[in-house]
C-alpha cells in the first residue's frame, strides 16, 4: 500500500491517521484514494513499521511474508575530533579516527554508507555507494567538519567542543562527527559526518538481508600540564544507523476453490504471482497404528511478469484432498477438484475388506494461472496420505519418472486383503501425480508451461497445506496476485 508522510518541525513523520475539516467540523478518514504512478490505490497506515538498528554491529533481517519490496535508510559512523595537547615544551595533535562503513545487502544488491572521515585537515564526509536499487530516493554526502565543530549527516549534527576536561556530547545515532577540542594551542578539527542512502530494493519473502552498522569513532581523552593541569577531550562521533521498511504492495488473493478474473489496472505493467497447490488428505487409521499425514501442495512464484493495463488474468484454485477413513471397508478420501477440469487429484484407496484397515486420502488439486494464451502457471496439488499399518506416505512433489501421462491425479489402489490402501495421487500440470502401491500418491508435477518443476526467474517450494492426520482434509490452494 501506498504511504502518506507530512512535514512537521523540520521531521518527516508517516501519517497514521488523518483528519479532515468538512462544514466546520473534524472528521476521520476512513478510506482515502491516493494517485501513485497513474494507479488510483486505497490509503491504508503500514501495519508492519520500519524496523532500525541503532547500535554498531552485525546483524540480519528476514522479509516478512508477502512482501516484495523495501525501503532501507543507511547512514555511515561520524568520525571523531582531533585533540592537542603541550608535551615536551611543544603541542602535539593527535588526529580523530574516521567512522565505520555501514552495509546492508542479499548479495545481488547493497547499500553501502561511508563512515565521516576523522578529526583533521583533510578530513570529509562519508560517501554513498548503492547498486541494484529499484529506484533511489537519496544519496548524500556527509557534511565535512566545520573547524572544531563536527560534520553534521543527513540525520543529524555534529557536536561542539567542550572546555578543558569536558567531553563534547555524542551526536545521536545516524548522526554526525564529534568534535575537536582546542584551548590555547594549534587549532583543532572536529570529524566529518556519515554519509546517508536511501533506496527501494527488490526482494522476496523470507529471504536474509545482512546489516552491517558502523560504530561512530571514539575521540581520544588526553590529561596534560601547561602551567597548570589541563584536559583535551575531543569529541566521539554518532553511530550508524539502518532503518528497513516494508513496502506492501497491492496484493488480490482467492483462497476459495473456484475460478476468478483479475483485470490488470491502469499503470500496473508488472505482477508477481504465487500459486500454490491444494494439499492431499490425510490417511485412515488402522488398528495397528495411526494413517500417514496428506503431502502438501507446491508453491510457485513467478515475479516481473510483463502484463499491459486491461489484460485478464484467470485463475484457478484447486480444492484439497478428503481425508481418508478407519474401518472395514472404509471409502478412500474424495479426490481434490480443480475448477478447470485439468488436474483434479485422485481419489483415496479404499480400506480393506476384512479386520481393521484405513483408507487412503485423496490426493490435492493443482491451483493454476491463465496469464495469456501462451503463458500459465501451474503449482501441483499433495499427495493423499497412505492409510495407516501398511501403508507408505505419498511425495509432495514427483520426480519426473513417477508421474503417470494424464493430468489428473491417479486414484490410489483398492486392496486385495485386509491392507492398507493408498492415496491418491495430486492433481499436475502435464502430468498428474502418481498413486502410491501400498501409501500415498504422489504430488504433481508443476511449473510454467508445463516445462520445469522451477520456472525461469521463480522459485518452487513446498507448502504446509497437507491433511495431519484421519479426521483432517487437505487444505485448499491459493493464489496471490500482487503489483
Amino acid at each position: 500500500m501506498p504511504k502518506l508522510y507530512v512535514k512537521a518541525s523540520g521531521v518527516w513523520s508517516q501519517v497514521q491517521r488523518l483528519w479532515v475539516k468538512k462544514a466546520g467540523t473534524w472528521t476521520a478518514v476512513t478510506a482515502g484514494l491516493i494517485n501513485q504512478a497513474g494507479v488510483g490505490k486505497q490509503f491504508y497506515p503500514d501495519t508492519t513499521g520500519p524496523t532500525t538498528f541503532t547500535t554498531a554491529g552485525s546483524y540480519t533481517y528476514t522479509v516478512p511474508a508477502t512482501v516484495t519490496s523495501i525501503s532501507i535508510a543507511s547512514t555511515g559512523g561520524g568520525g571523531a575530533g582531533q585533540a592537542s595537547y603541550f608535551n615536551g615544551g611543544s603541542w602535539s595533535q593527535s588526529n580523530g579516527a574516521a567512522g565505520g562503513n555501514t552495509t546492508v545487502t542479499n548479495g545481488t544488491w547493497t547499500i553501502t554508507s561511508n563512515g565521516g572521515g576523522g578529526g583533521l585537515s583533510s578530513g570529509t564526509g562519508g560517501t554513498v555507494t548503492i547498486t541494484g536499487a529499484s529506484s533511489t530516493t537519496l544519496n548524500q554526502t556527509g557534511s565535512d567538519k566545520s573547524g572544531g565543530t563536527g560534520g553534521s549527516s543527513y540525520y543529524g549534527s555534529g557536536s561542539a567542543q567542550g572546555g578543558s576536561f569536558s567531553k563534547p556530547a555524542t551526536p545521536t545515532f545516524g548522526a554526525g562527527g564529534g568534535a575537536g577540542f582546542q584551548n590555547d594551542g594549534p587549532a583543532n578539527y572536529g570529524g566529518s559526518g556519515g554519509g546517508t542512502g536511501i533506496a527501494v530494493f527488490a526482494v522476496s519473502p523470507g529471504q536474509t538481508i545482512t546489516i552491517t552498522v558502523g560504530a561512530g569513532a571514539t575521540g581520544a581523552n588526553i590529561d596534560y600540564t601547561k602551567g597548570s593541569n589541563q584536559g583535551s577531550y575531543a569529541g566521539n562521533g554518532g553511530s550508524g544507523f539502518v532503518s528497513i521498511t516494508p513496502l506492501n504492495a497491492n496484493i488480490i488473493t482467492y483462497s476459495s476453490p473456484g475460478s476468478y478474473s483479475f483485470t490488470v489496472p491502469a499503470g500496473v505493467t508488472s505482477l508477481v504471482i504465487s500459486a500454490s497447490g491444494a494439499g492431499g488428505g490425510g490417511g485412515g487409521d488402522d488398528g495397528a497404528g495411526p494413517g500417514y499425514a496428506g503431502f502438501p501442495g507446491q508453491v510457485v512464484t513467478q515475479s516481473a511478469i510483463t502484463v499491459t493495463p486491461g489484460q485478464v488474468i484467470t485463475a484457478y484454485v484447486g480444492g484439497g484432498g478428503g481425508h481418508g477413513n478407519g474401518g472395514t471397508t472404509k471409502a478412500g478420501g474424495t479426490a481434490g477438484v480443480d475448477p478447470r477440469g485439468l488436474y483434479s487429484g485422485g481419489r483415496g484407496g479404499n480400506a480393506g475388506p476384512s479386520g481393521y484397515s484405513g483408507s487412503g486420502g485423496g490426493g490435492g488439486a493443482a491451483s493454476s494461472v491463465v496469464i495469456s494464451a501462451s503463458t500459465y502457471i501451474v503449482a501441483g496439488g499433495g499427495g493423499g496420505g497412505g492409510g495407516g499399518d501398511l501403508g507408505n506416505p505419498g511425495r509432495g512433489q514427483q520426480t519426473p519418472f513417477t508421474y503417470n501421462t494424464t493430468s489428473t491425479g491417479q486414484n490410489g489402489p483398492d486392496p486385495g486383503g485386509d491392507t492398507s490402501s493408498g492415496g491418491g495421487g495430486g492433481g499436475g500440470s502435464t502430468y498428474g501425480g502418481a498413486a502410491g502401491a501400498s501409501g500415498g500418491g504422489g504430488g504433481s508435477y508443476s511449473g510454467i508451461n508445463g516445462q520445469s518443476l522451477v520456472p525461469s526467474g521463480g522459485t518452487s517450494t513446498t507448502g504446509t497445506n497437507g491433511g495431519a492426520n484421519s479426521s483432517t482434509d487437505g487444505g485448499n490452494g491459493f493464489v496471490l496476485i500482487s503489483y
